[in-house]
């Protein structure tokens, strides 16, 4: 489900028209926004977020959504330096991004309960090698000083021989 919605968007947007920017740009807008948000949150949070999502959320896929549609719409000789107000509410909301995944803000439900945060403290599990069958060819006690066996170098120096 997307965090904004079209008209949020457009309300957003304020004089651009219809004519100017299709509600289908605005939808892709949306969902590039929407993509961008997950994965900042996702370091902290299990997705999908619940629904609705966090208040914070919805501002920030509205503000990115908004800043997107001006990005799309400069072949029209518009830039997201004509609105400063937009071009702020981007930066700020990419700022809030940032400190959600970096864990020094954190996201509240619509009852004012932090959302628990993914637990980074489980260990990763680690592949087992296969070789653990197979003799050694270095000496591990001696990791500064690699030596091959003697019998070895010999068999190499036999097949190079043939």
């Amino acid at each position: 489900m997307a965090y904004s919605t079209v008209t949020l968007v457009r309300k957003s947007l304020g004089d651009i028209t219809e004519a100017e920017l299709a509600t289908s740009d605005i939808e892709e807008a949306i969902e590039e926004a929407d993509s961008l948000i997950d994965s900042y949150i996702s370091v902290k949070y299990a997705l999908p977020l619940p629904v609705p999502a966090p208040k914070m959320i919805r501002r920030i896929s509205r503000n990115l959504s908004a800043c997107h549609c001006y990005n799309d719409v400069i072949a029209s000789g518009i830039s997201l330096d004509d609105d400063p107000k937009i071009k702020n509410r981007c930066e700020r909301s990419m700022e809030t991004l940032e400190n959600l995944r970096d864990g020094k803000q954190h996201l509240i439900d619509d009852n004012g309960d932090l959302l628990p945060a993914n637990d980074t403290s489980a260990s990763i599990p680690w592949s087992s090698t296969n070789t653990y069958e197979h003799p050694q060819f270095f000496d591990v006690d001696d990791d500064t000083n690699w030596k091959f066996p003697p019998t070895m170098i010999d068999d190499i120096e036999d097949s190079r021989d043939d």
